[in-house]
C-alpha cells in the first residue's frame, strides 16, 4: 500500500518534541493499513504507534476516543491513546490530523483454536455489554437500518443470481421485529485484522474507523462471518455453537437477535464479494488477485447458505423453526448449490 502521507525523520523528531515519550529512534510503515498511514514508531522511551487519519473528520475520531478510553476505564483491552505535552488527544501536523497510542504487543487474530475462540466471544459480549450502557451525544451513524435496505451494488455474476438471492435475504430481514433488536454503540469491524492477540489471549481491538450506532446483531455477524470456513462447514459450526456459548454467560440473545445474527452474516459477506467486484474496476492491477479473493468468498457464500435457519438456532440453543419453513429452506440451498456448482 502506497504510503498516504509520507514522513520524513525530522517530521518525527518535530512530532515527537510535542510529546513526552522520548527521543526519535526509527519508524516503520505497516503496509495494511488501507485506509489511513499508520507506523511503528520507536523512541527512546518504548514503541508506539502513530497514525494518520487520512480521511475522517476530527469530530468523529474524538468520537473514537471517548468509546476506547470509556472501554479502557472498564479493562477492555484497547490501544490507549497518548496524550501531548498540552493534554490533547490530537495532533494536527502540515495539515494533517494525528495520534500517537502505545504499541500492543501481538498478532492478528488469523486462525482460530478453541481457546482463542472461547476468549474472543468473552470479549466481544463484555465489549458489547459496555457500550450497551455507553451514551454519547451525536453518535454516528451509518445509513439508517442499513441493513433493511437494498444494496445498490449488488449485480449477478455470470449464472449466479446476486440480485435474487439479496432480494429474498431482504424479505426475511424484513419480517424481523426491529424491537426485539438492541441497539448501541460498535466496533462495526471486530474481524481478524482488528483483533491483535498472544498466546490465546485477546490483547486489543483496534482500528475504531467503522464505529457507529448499529444492532449488537450485526456486530456478532461482522465476527462470526469473518472465521467461517467453506472447507470445514462442521469446524464453523462447532465455532458457532462455542461462541453463542461463551457470549451469552455475559449477554443473554433473544430469539429475534439471534436470527438478525445469521442473516446479517450473510448480508455482510454479500456485501465484501461487491465491495472486492468494484475493486476490481478500480484496481486494475491487482484484478487476478481480487478475483481469487472473490471465488473464495462466493464459494464461503454458498457454504453458508447450506446452514438453514434451523440449524443455526440450534446451535444457538434457541427453539428451532417450523418443520414447513425448514424443508423449504433445504430445497432454496440445493438449487444454489447446483448453480454455482454448474458455473
Amino acid at each position: 500500500m502506497t504510503i498516504l502521507t509520507k514522513l520524513t525523520q525530522k517530521d518525527f523528531e518535530e512530532i515527537l518534541l510535542r510529546y513526552s515519550i522520548g527521543k526519535y529512534k526509527a519508524h516503520e510503515h505497516i503496509s495494511y493499513a488501507l485506509q489511513n498511514t499508520v507506523f511503528i514508531l520507536n523512541t527512546t522511551k518504548g514503541k508506539y504507534v502513530l497514525k494518520i487519519f487520512e480521511k475522517s473528520e476530527a469530530d468523529f475520531v474524538k468520537f473514537q476516543i471517548r468509546i476506547t478510553d470509556y472501554l479502557y476505564h472498564k479493562k477492555v483491552p484497547v490501544a490507549r491513546i497518548v496524550k501531548l505535552k498540552n493534554g490533547r488527544n490530537l495532533l494536527m501536523y502540515r495539515n494533517k490530523l494525528m495520534a500517537i497510542q502505545k504499541f500492543v504487543g501481538g498478532n492478528p487474530a488469523k486462525k482460530l483454536n478453541k481457546e482463542l475462540a472461547g476468549n474472543l466471544a468473552k470479549n466481544l459480549a463484555l465489549m458489547s455489554k459496555h457500550l450497551l450502557k455507553l451514551k454519547l451525544k451525536g453518535i454516528f451513524m451509518w445509513s439508517n437500518d442499513h441493513e433493511f435496505e437494498t444494496n445498490t451494488d449488488i449485480e449477478n455474476i455470470e449464472k449466479i443470481n446476486f440480485v435474487g438471492y439479496e432480494k429474498k435475504l431482504l424479505e426475511e430481514i424484513g419480517k424481523l421485529d426491529r424491537n426485539n433488536l438492541r441497539r448501541s454503540v460498535i466496533h462495526g469491524d471486530f474481524h481478524e485484522m482488528n483483533l491483535l492477540t498472544e498466546n490465546n489471549e485477546l490483547r486489543a481491538i483496534i482500528d475504531w474507523d467503522d464505529a457507529h450506532e448499529d444492532y449488537i446483531s450485526y456486530e456478532i455477524a461482522v465476527y462470526l462471518v469473518s472465521y467461517f470456513d467453506a472447507v470445514s462447514i462442521k469446524r464453523s459450526k462447532e465455532y458457532i455453537e462455542l461462541f453463542f456459548k461463551e457470549f451469552q454467560r455475559y449477554i443473554k440473545l433473544n430469539e429475534e437477535e439471534i436470527k438478525a445474527v445469521y442473516y446479517f452474516m450473510k448480508q455482510r459477506l454479500i456485501g465484501v464479494i461487491f465491495w472486492h467486484q468494484n475493486q476490481k474496476k478500480i484496481h486494475k492491477n491487482f484484478e487476478k488477485r481480487l478475483d481469487r479473493s472473490m471465488k473464495k468468498l462466493i464459494t464461503r457464500y454458498v457454504a453458508l447458505e447450506n446452514i438453514t435457519l434451523d440449524e443455526f438456532m440450534q446451535l444457538a440453543e434457541r427453539k428451532s423453526t417450523s418443520q414447513k419453513h425448514h424443508r423449504a429452506e433445504l430445497k432454496n440451498k440445493k438449487n444454489l448449490y447446483s448453480v454455482i456448482v454448474q458455473d
